[in-house]
């Protein structure tokens, strides 16, 4: 989930909606590429937009892969045509049970994109719409977007395989975060962690001995055991040293603080993009496009990732 809440970031998020610092290099009127291609729906996190994601959704589609960015009222910072901003302001889905609640309807917004992208797509898109193909469709997230992606394997029979880019499964008291939680997945699923390093300093300043650091992490691995053995298909965790929780969006380049206000030592933003990219590209290679062994040798590249698969 995401660690602001709206009144944090709703300035930083606005100027970011409205172009003020990463521009979008799309061609809207370059004509589409012959052939058929995967589809990825990518979940944005509670309470950003889906401008926070652009470097690395555009590095999807530069690999081959159509991408639909999804927004769904109360779930990000939205921003409609006419400059009105929907938001979460009252903060309804912060406990677990409200969110497992929001995570089952975010999902549902996927299923009701890909069903209008299949059936009655808006003109400006119809080109890129005939151009997916039906048996190749992904979905992917970050933060609470994450879980929305996993639980949209579950509940959509189109997804084949999915990506939770650093979304928790637990709660404070270990209470699940999504449906799919409690009941396991039945869908590949690759989970992307961020994973700071810290040195005692830094934890003494946040109140927390290396003994603690340490049980937190092994609390957060059993986590991902117990998932597994709910599991009828393959979970694969990758660790990620050096990044923090928004590693996994625009942020290190736009908003550095975001991630480095927690301490630490964060690997260059260039870097953390690189890795996280190529995992997330060489994921949905291997389960769609056939490409066995992607994921083990984009990880092989560099010393930072961490893979753990769980069944």
């Amino acid at each position: 989930m995401c660690c602001f809440d709206s009144s944090t970031i709703s300035r930083t998020q606005r100027r970011f909606a409205r172009g003020g610092w990463l521009r979008r290099t799309r061609a809207p009127a370059h004509p589409v590429a012959r052939g058929k291609f995967p589809l990825i729906a990518f979940s944005v996190g509670q309470g950003v937009i889906r401008a926070s994601d652009t470097s690395i959704t555009e590095e999807l589609a530069s690999h081959g892969y159509i991408v639909a960015l999804v927004e769904s009222p109360l779930q990000g910072e939205m921003v409609l045509p006419s400059g009105r901003e929907i938001s979460d302001s009252a903060g309804r889905f912060g406990d677990p049970a409200s969110h497992v609640r929001g995570v089952a309807s975010w999902s549902r917004d996927i299923s009701w994109v890909l069903d209008r992208l299949a059936r009655n797509a808006p003109p400006s898109v119809t080109q890129v719409a005939h151009a997916i193909d039906w048996r190749r469709i992904g979905a992917a997230g970050h933060s609470s977007g994450g879980l929305v992606a996993a639980q949209t394997c579950e509940s959509d029979h189109r997804v084949r395989a999915c990506v939770n880019l650093d979304g928790g499964v637990g709660g404070p008291n270990r209470e699940p975060m999504a449906e799919f939680v409690s009941h396991g997945v039945t869908t590949p699923i690759l989970f992307a962690r961020s994973q700071p390093l810290y040195n005692d300093t830094t934890l003494t300043r946040r109140g927390m001995t290396r003994e603690q650091w340490v049980q937190r992490g092994a609390g957060g691995r059993m986590a991902y055991d117990s998932l597994a053995a709910r599991s009828r298909d393959s979970l694969t965790v990758a660790f990620v040293a050096g990044t923090g929780h928004f590693s996994f969006s625009d942020a290190p380049f736009v908003m550095s603080n975001a991630i480095t206000r927690f301490g630490g030592r964060i690997i260059a933003p260039y870097r953390g993009w690189e890795i996280i990219t190529s995992t997330l590209i060489a994921y949905f290679d291997e389960h769609l496009n056939g490409a066995r062994g992607a994921l083990a040798a984009a990880a092989a590249r560099f010393p930072e990732p961490t893979l753990e698969r769980r069944h």
